[in-house]
């Protein structure tokens, strides 16, 4: 007789729950975008992987916070995208992109962390990198029913940059 052991992730993979949202944004020059993920009142959600991907600059700096303060928005219904079913909304969680923000939070990464380009061919330069796994202190992130937690993204270039945030995981 033999046992098979899979991880928490293997086992929400396998049974469909696996979630992938994605947003794309072109960064001017010198540039900040803050992120703002709206975690509703209805469900908590497990994140994996906050995925960054960018291209065009050599290196960006992020920062994260949670319990994080806005106004003047109202933000986007997350999509989620389940393994094995089509696309629906995710609760009644908001992504909100740039919003007035009236207090960062409490911070869950600092100072605030560099990412370098890896791959470059001539002047073409291309970030990917998991934030999980740059400076965050665990390899899955709790997001708690009613708090907002903040990504705030900064081009330290001249150039425009094309970021694209990945989040991969599921609500509990």
């Amino acid at each position: 007789m033999s046992s098979v052991t899979q991880s928490l992730y293997e086992s929400r993979w396998k049974n469909g729950y696996c979630q992938l949202f994605s947003y794309f944004i072109e960064l001017p020059a010198l540039g900040t975008v803050d992120y703002v993920l709206d975690i509703g009142q209805e469900l908590d959600y497990v994140i994996r992987a906050f995925i960054l991907e960018a291209s065009g600059v050599e290196t960006l700096t992020w920062q994260s916070f949670v319990a994080t303060e806005y106004t003047d928005a109202t933000g986007t219904d997350v999509i989620a995208s389940p393994r094995n079913s089509r696309e629906n909304k995710l609760s009644d969680t908001k992504l909100v992109i740039t919003p007035t923000i009236t207090n960062d939070g409490i911070p869950l990464v600092t100072p605030a962390r560099e990412l370098l380009a890896e791959n470059f061919a001539g002047s073409r330069f291309y970030i990917r990198q998991n934030l999980l796994g740059s400076g965050l202190p665990d390899e899955l992130l709790l997001l708690q029913r009613g708090l907002s937690y903040m990504v705030r993204i900064t081009n330290t270039e001249n150039k425009i940059a094309k970021v694209n945030l990945i989040a991969e995981g599921w609500n509990q």
